[in-house]
């Protein structure tokens, strides 16, 4: 059976998004950390200045659900100096507001130690998010965050559970953390398992690498738990909702009209006047679209 959800949306953002760090995390790396999510726009690069613009920006990459900007230079950073960093009005949140930011210092200090496992997250038979003590890229791959076997098998072979033979259908990198998705026929076994990453597979944007084998023990077990709605907000538009879900959710029926309800204020149900919906690829985001009144 199913139960149904009651959640309040009001399309109203009155917070102006903030920057609330700043770090260099890399030879030539800078990451930049604000209170909500922005937006991912093409000029995004032009957007951030640093030392007066004598350091020019290669790229800026949006990473943990768009609340931070790791900015790439085409210069390499001296150790033990400092960098003065400016976010411009044009980095926006999704409601239109421009970031309020003044000038940073940020302390440039060189990282020796290689990248380790601090910790793991949603653990079940067929996803393991590893934890790391800070950012990491594929070693050799720096510009994809994401692999699969079709797009680099001999980097994918790298991450397995149990035996080598059981790797995932795909490695996804966002910022600290790493996520292994596995298919039905190598599912992480119930209880106690071990994950391991061979060395060359990751490094730090310092390029330090993991040069031997790691891994970590983790727990899992069958889910018994209905997936609940965590959030719902407003999409990259007013004629969008996202629906956000606990865990993976069945397409039929996450995409299924009937199982929403749109209420106004005082709890009655209106014309939700619905055009489509569609689930994210990680299955646990519905975005709802509704036809222009």
């Amino acid at each position: 059976g199913t139960d149904d959800v009651e959640k309040d949306l009001t399309f109203v953002d009155t917070e102006l998004p903030k920057v609330v760090k700043s770090e260099v995390i890399g030879s030539d790396t800078v990451k930049v950390t604000f209170n909500e999510p922005v937006r991912n726009t093409s000029d995004l690069a032009d957007q951030f200045e640093v030392n007066d613009g004598d350091l020019y920006v290669e790229s800026v990459t949006l990473t943990n659900d768009n609340t931070a900007a790791t900015v790439k230079l085409y210069s390499d950073l001296s150790d033990k100096s400092e960098i003065k960093l400016y976010v411009k009005s044009g980095v926006e949140d999704y409601a239109g507001f421009s970031v309020v930011s003044n000038p940073m210092t940020v302390d440039v200090v060189k990282d020796t130690e290689a990248p380790k496992i601090v910790s793991y997250k949603d653990a079940g038979k067929d996803k393991v998010t590893l934890v790391f003590n800070e950012d990491v890229r594929f070693k050799d791959n720096n510009n994809v965050t994401e692999v699969t076997p079709d797009t680099n098998s001999d980097l994918v072979d790298k991450f397995f559970h149990t035996n080598s033979s059981n790797t995932p259908r795909k490695v996804t990198i966002d910022g600290n953390e790493v996520t292994l998705e596995f298919d039905s026929t190598n599912e992480i076994p119930e209880g106690t398992a071990y994950v391991f990453v061979d060395g060359d597979a990751l490094e730090d944007f310092w390029g330090n690498e993991i040069d031997s084998k790691i891994y970590t023990k983790i727990e899992t077990s069958i889910d018994v738990t209905k997936p609940e709605v965590t959030k719902v907000e407003q999409g990259d538009d007013e004629s969008e909702i996202t629906v956000h879900f606990s865990e993976k959710v069945d397409n039929d029926s996450a995409t299924d009209k009937d199982n929403y309800k749109v209420l106004d204020s005082d709890g009655n149900e209106v014309d939700a006047n619905i055009q489509r919906i569609t689930l994210n690829d990680d299955e646990d985001e519905a975005t709802i679209k509704m036809n222009d009144k």
